[in-house]
């Protein structure tokens, strides 16, 4: 068997585990927020990297299920070296009133974030990064979902990541674990954010994430409570420094909200000496 003969069967074995996966363990939390998705790579060292995102989301199932929860997050990253990039970020809440929630318009948590890449890229079968997020939950605890005594969290994202000729797979078991707040904390929430990436062109890259929450480990056979969230999203280099993102999250279940538009944008601040060079 030929070398491009043994890729393309691997890359049939991993898509049907990658589909196995999404099939039968993707579920949704309450605790859920941004449709995030992480790959290997981090800024170049030294580098500051802006991001505002702004999820909508239509029909929500969480909280009071009313109204069109917008989610707003600015994130600052600096790349300290090849294998640590730290994150602050600034969740803002809003929703307006409806016949069950008074509405909010607040920050609504501080969070703070370690990303932490292994190893060299393409060195083994799987590039692999850890990442470590703390959440604060501030004001009212209260989200725009209209769930209340909102928990402080330890997040913790284990990112594999393979490049093959034709697209990138990354697989993104994690797990969340309330550390702090009004209620008691609970056992681990399970979940995943898979994805297969593909260049389109030079500028634009494509990619199809599946975003998931099990439960706690108690729930993980419950697949009544299970939602499915599928999102087809572009992403577009407009500037050598500036990039854009757009994103649409559709639920594929009773439980899922219904539709979640998600856009960002982000811009890179370079080191002068590398912008010179």
């Amino acid at each position: 068997m030929t070398y491009h003969r043994r890729q393309r069967t691997l890359e049939k074995q991993l898509w049907r585990i990658l589909t196995l996966i999404g099939v039968s363990l993707i579920a949704y939390s309450a605790n859920a927020r941004h449709l995030k998705l992480y790959t290997y790579d981090i800024a170049d060292v030294g580098s500051t990297v802006v991001t505002y995102t702004f999820d909508r989301v239509s029909g929500p199932k969480a909280g009071v299920a009313e109204g069109n929860p917008m989610l707003h997050e600015i994130e600052i990253e600096y790349a300290i070296n090849e294998h640590w990039m730290q994150s602050l970020y600034f969740d803002y809440d809003y929703a307006s009133s409806t016949t069950n929630f008074s509405g909010v318009r607040e920050i609504s948590s501080l969070k703070t974030e370690f990303n932490l890449p292994f190893s060299e890229k393409g060195k083994h079968f799987f590039d692999f990064r850890l990442n470590i997020e703390f959440s604060k939950a501030l004001n009212s605890e209260t989200s725009a979902y209209g769930e209340t005594d909102a928990a402080d969290t330890a997040e913790f994202r284990f990112i594999f990541e393979k490049n093959f000729e034709n697209f990138t797979l990354i697989l993104g078991p994690m797990f969340v674990q309330n550390i702090g707040g009004p209620s008691d904390l609970g056992s681990p929430i399970y979940g995943f954010a898979n994805a297969l990436l593909f260049n389109v062109s030079d500028k634009i890259g494509a990619t199809l994430e599946l975003h998931s929450f099990l439960g706690e480990r108690s729930d993980l056979g419950r697949i009544n409570n299970q939602s499915h969230v599928l999102v087809p999203n572009f992403d577009i280099r407009l500037t050598d420094s500036l990039g854009l993102s757009i994103g649409a999250g559709i639920g594929l279940t009773s439980v899922s909200d219904d539709f979640t538009l998600r856009v960002s944008f982000n811009y890179t601040f370079t080191p002068t000496r590398r912008r010179t060079l």
